[in-house]
């Protein structure tokens, strides 16, 4: 592994990047984008397309707009994009494929919007994509998959990629620079001005105006006053870290943004949905490439939400595994689940509603169903988390009559 500096990229980030932008890393996830934007108060989301072209490759079978609709969970978040980093990735998709995929984040853009990608020049180029590492100076590692073979490069003219993803226009290209690796050109591409009405400020994560809210008809008013005191804590004293596992993190980003340093967003159920469907999950009940961040990276909060709803027990003891590297004594899990009956059909949707006086929880969808689950008692669910202990708990009567359960759990220490 070779370290490199990435001119343009670097002067993307250090001319115009700001606090709370929003970073989409079309790369894997051993990228450490995270740690990298992090540094820079961002919000990054990875999608790892590398490892949906490599299992795609398995079965002789190329990306499809399914394929990326299945794949990418940032596509259900109301978010819009700063930067979009997409690496080496243009070698390994068609250009169906690219027209597919930008078509699909097309409503995720904004006339400011920066694409940077990478181009080999060489005769030669491994057959499949490289892992690219960045440092906290941006610039970059990489390196071969193991075991990958060569394969003659056969880039896609600029022309035609630029045909592909319409909105963008060529920056700026660069290439044989001191400090590059050689062989290499990158690419800034910029979106086209006046093809969306908000504005950079209206899109500013935080921004009331840019958050899906929930209908009042079909919500109701959720109370966890574990999770509420906390919250009312790092008001007072904002904490690093808080991990969000929600599918639908809407309205949840401003006032996270507000008690932490850093909000660090996964979706869980829709990525194990995903390695269900393709089964993928060969070594791993969770995926080889969940929850795994930086090691230096240390959570003080994670909010699960009703994902253990959806996982299997196998599931559930692995992440309580996973996350053990993560945190400190004493940092907190919370989980809201039903007290009685099985699962609903997928995740309830939980949202904030802030005033100057006071914060409020609400929900949509049902925590409770006919599908099996594996957690059916307080039981249970210690039992599979033996790493923590129950600090608070609370249980709660929805407008329906059915009872729920607030947890908050706390990491015991090696």
């Amino acid at each position: 592994m070779k370290h490199y500096q990435a001119i343009t990229l670097s002067n993307v980030l250090q001319q115009n990047v700001s606090p709370k932008d929003v970073i989409l890393d079309l790369g894997p996830f051993a990228s450490g984008t995270t740690e990298a934007f992090l540094k820079k108060k961002c919000r990054c989301y990875v999608e790892d397309i590398p490892e949906l072209i490599n299992e795609l490759n398995e079965a002789e079978q190329e990306p499809s707009k399914e394929a990326f609709k299945q794949h990418l969970m940032v596509l259900d978040q109301p978010v819009k994009f700063d930067v979009i980093l997409v690496w080496d990735l243009f070698h390994y998709l068609s250009l169906n494929s690219i027209q597919i995929l930008f078509k699909l984040l097309s409503s995720k853009l904004k006339p400011s919007t920066l694409l940077h990608a990478m181009r080999y020049t060489g005769d030669y180029i491994s057959s499949r994509p490289a892992v690219f590492k960045f440092n906290s100076d941006f610039s970059y590692e990489r390196t071969a998959f193991p075991n990958s073979g060569k394969v003659p490069n056969t880039p896609h003219p600029t022309v035609k990629l630029l045909m592909q993803i319409e909105h963008f226009e060529l920056d700026n290209t660069l290439m044989n620079r001191v400090g590059m690796e050689k062989g290499i050109t990158e690419f800034l591409l910029k979106c086209r001005g006046g093809i969306y009405s908000a504005t950079k400020e209206a899109t500013k994560i935080g921004n009331p105006t840019s958050l899906m809210q929930p209908s009042a008809d079909n919500s109701v008013s959720l109370e966890l006053p574990n999770l509420s005191k906390q919250f009312k804590l790092f008001e007072q004293y904002p904490v690093s870290n808080i991990l969000d596992c929600t599918p639908a993190q809407s309205s949840h980003v401003g006032y996270l943004n507000e008690i932490s340093e850093n909000l660090i967003q996964e979706d869980l159920y829709t990525r194990l949905s995903w390695l269900k469907k393709t089964n993928v999950n060969r070594d791993s009940s969770l995926g080889q490439q969940t929850l795994q961040y930086d090691r230096n990276t240390k959570l003080d909060l994670i909010l699960l939400w009703d994902l253990f709803n959806f996982c299997s027990t196998q599931q559930i003891i692995e992440l309580g595994q996973r996350l053990v590297q993560y945190l400190d004594k004493n940092s907190h899990i919370h989980i809201v689940l039903a007290r009685t009956g099985g699962a609903p059909k997928k995740p309830a949707e939980f949202y904030f509603e802030t005033t100057q006086e006071n914060l409020k929880i609400k929900m949509i969808g049902p925590i409770n169903g006919t599908q099996a689950r594996a957690i059916k008692t307080t039981r249970d669910l210690v039992y599979l988390l033996p790493q923590y202990k129950v600090t608070a708990y609370y249980l709660g009567t929805l407008p329906n009559g059915e009872n729920y359960q607030e947890f908050l759990f706390a990491y015991k220490g090696a």
